[in-house]
């Protein structure tokens, strides 16, 4: 029995799907930076996400609709916001028994966010909709010194589809991407569950 636990396990791990929907997302780090995460739980689906800097045409194929969004109303967008500041925006331990990793302080230096070079605040815009005049509309996730903690606010706009982040020091876009459901996957994890047990017997 060990052993088809094991397996299905496994499979799981193959498939990169999340063993449980509860556990804490995956951060992920590139010389420092906080470059996105897997695995954030949003009104109890898992999402990726990335922070990055650029146009929201490039970023978001071609931004010409709401559908090239992972949400489409500002409630569905500040959700989003809220699992990044309880969940990814957040000072990292070394271990459960060792004191705070220094490098990975994402909730106190917020310049530690890809896309933010600002030492004391940091926005990461979440597109949700888009205007008759191309203005795209976002959720703002606040995060730094100069802001009330665990701020999620609705923006004015995040400007025109073809403004750029980059040369703002402050702002990120936050691109988000569901993790499928397991669904035809789950087919594979399920013949080596049979494998297993056909091991299993034969022996």
């Amino acid at each position: 029995m060990k052993k088809i636990y094991t397996t299905i396990a496994l499979a799981f791990l193959l498939l990169g799907l999340p063993l449980t929907s509860n556990a804490m997302p995956i951060l992920e780090v590139e010389n420092n930076q906080l470059i996105g995460a897997r695995n954030v739980n949003i009104s109890g689906k898992l999402f990726n996400v990335q922070f990055l800097d650029g146009t929201c045409v490039a970023l978001f194929s071609g931004c010409n609709s709401a559908s090239d969004f992972a949400f489409n109303t500002l409630s569905a967008a500040q959700a989003a916001g809220a699992a990044l500041l309880n969940t990814v925006f957040i000072n990292k331990l070394s271990s459960p028994f060792e004191p705070i990793d220094r490098s990975m302080l994402f909730d106190d230096n917020p310049f530690q966010t890809n896309g933010c070079e600002d030492r004391f605040r940091c926005i990461a815009l979440i597109p949700f909709a888009l205007t008759p005049g191309n203005i795209v509309l976002t959720a703002g996730v606040g995060n730094g010194f100069d802001l009330a903690p665990d701020v999620v606010f609705p923006t004015a706009g995040a400007g025109s589809t073809t403004d750029s982040t980059f040369d703002i020091s402050t702002v990120t876009f936050a691109r988000f991407n569901e993790v499928p459901e397991p669904g035809t996957l789950s087919l594979f994890a399920i013949a080596l569950f049979g494998l297993s047990w056909a091991r299993n017997k034969k022996s």
